[in-house]
């Protein structure tokens, strides 16, 4: 008897160019994108089946800074096609649903509450209700606390406008508000020793700020049809399961003010005997979550990366654990992703004495200093070194994230004694070795004429 396995359909940061690529015949895959791209079309968006279709698009850091209504779109397109994969034929569909913040709206359309049209209308009402209403300026900071230590925190500040938006794992907590007090929870997240991340996010989501938001979105639903879902869906704010006497509209309004807590879901779902956990969507932004939270269960990202997605898919369908290929090389024309931001990484662990060349040597010629990261990179992430070519990204292909690509530009940086980068430089923009042999080349340069 197979474990009862639950699908998570992630919500801010799950979006990755061309990620769908290799699925792109699929007639479902199709059927979802063009589907979606008329709903962006009536709402005055770009169609997004290029972004996830070309590996060369619009990379994810670009996309939330420039078109959010778009970049959620493109979510929910990945999530709900991908879902299409997952559960056919019918007796591969999953036990229960998850969803995390708005990616709730994708796990309710791939539960047959939605038709994949209203599914993206409301997507896209919600960011539309945001323009019209839009709060003060503010965002969202992930600490690497647990919700007892973050909210002792906001309350040692005595901030009432800053409140707890998502408690994701033990050691990670993300909080929303207004600009100017998160900037004080920042500054009390360094004197505590508590990693605090600032989040690329619009808007202070799962905050009480965001109310006149809310009346604005549900009032904007009333025209779309919600039948009751087909597939258990579990709230990871309501931490129950969604019934027929369930007014959706309304519940997903109130998401906009209200915290998600997502440590408390899984946990949930494991003592109901879900033990196999599979991100429905790109990236592995919910199951590195899960790994956090509970040991001993399965997990499966097969959108992790872009290449190997199609047998990856078929791996994690079939309930088997899929083999992390080496990739091949990358067309010199990809433009790769910038790092998930819709939720907070964990806190780094110390980082192991780095050994050869002795700190403060300086760097040495470009040639030894590439094969020098392509051994670093080879041992932290049992890779063969030939797969660290010029132009293979990071993190679309070989699945670096966020938080390993910080660690290992630490782990650099120590090894050759060079200081830390200033609040402007983005570690996570290095893409590929050859840039973060750059990045490296930069500091030494700037220590040499500070």
């Amino acid at each position: 008897m197979r474990s009862r396995r639950a699908l998570l359909f992630p919500g801010q940061g799950a979006y990755l160019p061309g990620v769908l690529m290799e699925l792109a015949d699929d007639a479902a895959v199709r059927d979802v994108l063009g589907t979606v791209d008329l709903v962006a079309r009536r709402n005055g968006n770009e169609p997004v089946s290029p972004l996830l279709l070309d590996a060369g698009a619009v990379p994810a850091d670009e996309l939330a800074g420039t078109d959010p209504p778009r970049a959620h779109l493109a979510i929910f397109a990945t999530s709900v096609a991908l879902y299409r994969l997952l559960a056919d034929p019918a007796d591969a569909r999953p036990d229960v649903l998850l969803g995390h913040s708005f990616g709730e709206i994708a796990a309710l359309t791939a539960a047959g509450a939605l038709t994949v049209e209203d599914g993206a209308r409301m997507v896209a009402a919600r960011d539309a209700a945001c323009a019209r209403r839009r709060p003060p300026d503010g965002g969202m900071v992930s600490l690497s606390a647990g919700a007892t230590r973050a909210g002792a925190m906001l309350t040692a500040l005595g901030t009432w406008e800053v409140e707890v938006a998502a408690v994701n794992a033990p050691r990670q907590t993300v909080v929303s508000g207004p600009e100017e007090e998160l900037s004080r929870v920042e500054a009390l997240a360094a004197v505590a020793g508590v990693q605090a991340r600032r989040l690329r996010a619009p808007y202070p989501f799962h905050n009480r700020v965001l109310r006149p938001v809310a009346e604005e979105y549900v009032a904007g639903l009333r025209d779309i049809t919600v039948r009751p879902p087909a597939v258990r869906v579990f709230s990871a704010i309501g931490l129950r399961y969604y019934t027929a006497d369930d007014d959706l509209r309304q519940a997903l309004a109130s998401h906009l003010t209200t915290p998600v807590r997502f440590a408390d879901a899984v946990r949930a779902l494991y003592e109901q005997g879900v033990e196999t956990f599979v991100e429905c969507g790109a990236r592995s932004i919910l199951t590195d979550l899960v790994a956090q939270n509970l040991s001993g269960v399965t997990t499966h990202a097969p959108l992790k990366q872009r290449v190997g997605a199609a047998s990856a898919v078929a791996a994690a369908r079939g309930g088997a654990a899929p083999a992390p290929p080496p990739p091949p090389p990358v067309p010199a024309t990809d433009v790769p992703p910038a790092p998930p931001e819709a939720t907070a990484p964990p806190e780094a662990a110390p980082l192991p004495e780095a050994t050869g060349l002795p700190a403060a040597a300086g760097l040495p010629p470009r040639d030894e200093l590439m094969a020098v990261l392509r051994r670093e990179y080879a041992e932290a992430l049992d890779y063969p070194e030939d797969v660290f070519s010029d132009d293979a990204d990071l993190d679309a292909d070989l699945g670096v994230d966020s938080l390993k690509q910080v660690e290992m530009f630490a782990r650099l940086r120590n090894r050759f004694g060079l200081p830390t980068p200033g609040a402007d430089v983005r570690v996570t923009s290095f893409r590929t070795l050859p840039a973060v042999a750059d990045g490296l080349v930069r500091l030494s340069s700037s220590r040499a004429t500070a």
